[in-house]
């Protein structure tokens, strides 16, 4: 299976990706995204690898400003421009983008575009992704130049040095070593990881973290060990600070999150009401992106295959998996919230599930990877759509149309808006192209491809028929 699938949201121009081809990120690049979609297909589509790269080395911040929170290394989390390749975005997309410099003060509210940096985790996952990048096509991209946002020539070497500076720094505020991502401009996002929504971490009491104060997310430590290992590789002269700091953050997961009365680690730190740093005890996926990382594999055998085993036991327990693959938080925390979240009990993303899998792969867990690989794929067959989530109710039944699913959800949310799944997301098809390729030497009548697009014509013309029936029905009443 190729990657002609990214058509669809591909950018013009060498920029990459655009985050989806929904109403919400259509015309929008997402340093996260575009990176998630990168590590999916640098093995099968180099060029596509490569822009994204670029695209991000010229977004990289150059400067300080609390707003548009910009730092000198940080990759962006969030572009949008009122044109691309010369031509204009749809109108919605501009009024998204105004609204956001308007209301957010993310950005000049003056200016065609907007550039927003409310993120933690693209950083050290952009120095990974180039790390990954070179090990399979070579050092030569290291060399290449580029124009920053300031109009300076750079080297994407430049660029690494930049972003491990700004990781570094980071690294230094915490005694422990940890990186904790805090926003600085009030309106900017709460949560400034992947699970970005505002009750994605939430203590087991039900509370949130004090969201001004600086927050753990366990998986950050995981993408913050792989790119200080490869910045040690790329400047030697820095090599055992870099060394020596990567080894306190080893230390520091796993002294501090780790369970072991669950055998399991906890989502995060995070400041408490009460106004004690305490852990975010609730069971979440997150501690199964650590596998995802190198962080576990460098740990003697014993210690390694204890958490490995711990994770893949969870992941695949009752509290977790579902037909479409893994909860974002446990079954058995329903009740914390009185309503359903972005990034809760009742969602299942499969960026998520697609990156557990691959962890799975890197510690040779393979049969438990190929029940996650196969539940991506299955969702996207069923559904016929790329979404960005699926809602999955208590009892595991999954809802593969998404205007069931507002149906049955909506009346459980006690007023708070339900999130409409976003369509032809990027990093779901990158989910499911990685997945197809990884199932490739599984015994399967035909390519992904072809069941997709047979899917898609079932359901078109089961939709057909419905019309066909509906106007049948209103000739037969008149």
């Amino acid at each position: 299976m190729n990657t002609a699938l990214l058509d669809i949201v591909r950018a013009p121009e060498g920029w990459g990706v655009f985050a989806s081809n929904g109403p919400n990120y259509r015309h929008t690049i997402f340093g996260r995204d575009s990176i998630e979609v990168a590590e999916d297909i640098y093995e099968y589509d180099q060029d596509l690898a490569h822009d994204i790269i670029l695209t991000l080395a010229r977004l990289q911040g150059t400067t300080n400003n609390q707003d548009s929170e910009e730092e000198p290394g940080k990759i962006h989390h969030e572009y949008r421009s009122a044109t691309f390749a010369g031509l204009p975005v749809p109108s919605e997309s501009i009024a998204i983008m105004q609204r956001l410099q308007r209301e957010k003060k993310w950005d000049d509210a003056s200016k065609d575009t907007m550039l927003y940096y409310g993120s933690y985790d693209a950083t050290p996952l952009y120095v990974r992704l180039i790390q990954k990048y070179t090990a399979k096509y070579g050092d030569e991209i290291l060399h290449e130049t580029y124009t920053d946002k300031d109009g300076v020539e750079q080297t994407v070497t430049d660029s690494v040095h930049w972003a491990a500076n700004w990781l570094a720094g980071k690294l230094h505020q915490r005694d422990d070593r940890l990186l904790a991502y805090c926003r600085s401009n009030p309106e900017g996002i709460e949560n400034q990881v992947w699970k970005d929504s505002l009750t994605a971490y939430i203590f087991s009491d039900g509370t949130m973290p004090d969201h001004d104060k600086g927050i753990v997310s366990t998986e950050l430590q995981g993408y913050t060990y792989d790119a200080l290992l490869f910045a040690a590789h790329l400047f030697p002269k820095r090599s055992k600070e870099l060394l020596q700091t990567a080894s306190m953050v080893q230390h520091s997961t796993i002294t501090k999150l780790w369970m072991p009365s669950r055998q399991f680690f906890a989502q995060g730190i995070g400041t408490h009401s009460s106004g004690e740093e305490r852990t975010l005890n609730t069971m979440t996926s997150n501690g199964a992106l650590l596998l995802d990382s190198n962080l576990l594999k460098d740990l003697p055998d014993w210690a390694r295959n204890m958490y490995v085993k711990g994770i893949e036991k969870m992941m695949l327990g009752p509290e977790f998996l579902t037909p479409a693959g893994i909860r974002c938080r446990a079954a058995k925390h329903a009740e914390l919230l009185s309503y359903i979240d972005y990034h809760g009990c009742y969602t299942v993303w499969a960026k998520e599930t697609s990156d557990v899998a691959r962890g799975l792969e890197n510690y040779g867990r393979t049969s438990a990877a190929v029940k996650l690989r196969r539940a991506t794929l299955n969702s996207f067959l069923k559904a016929s759509e790329f979404y960005e989530l699926f809602y999955v109710d208590l009892d595991n039944t999954v809802f593969y149309d998404q205007d069931l699913a507002m149906v049955r959800f909506s009346s459980a949310t006690m007023g708070e808006p339900l999130p409409m799944p976003e369509r032809s997301q990027a990093w779901s098809i990158s989910a499911a192209i990685a997945s197809a390729h990884h199932l490739a030497k599984q015994p399967i009548k035909m390519s992904f491809q072809d069941s997709f697009d047979k899917a898609r014509q079932h359901k078109a013309l089961v939709a057909q028929r419905l019309t066909y029936a509906q106007h049948k029905l209103k000739r037969a009443r008149v």
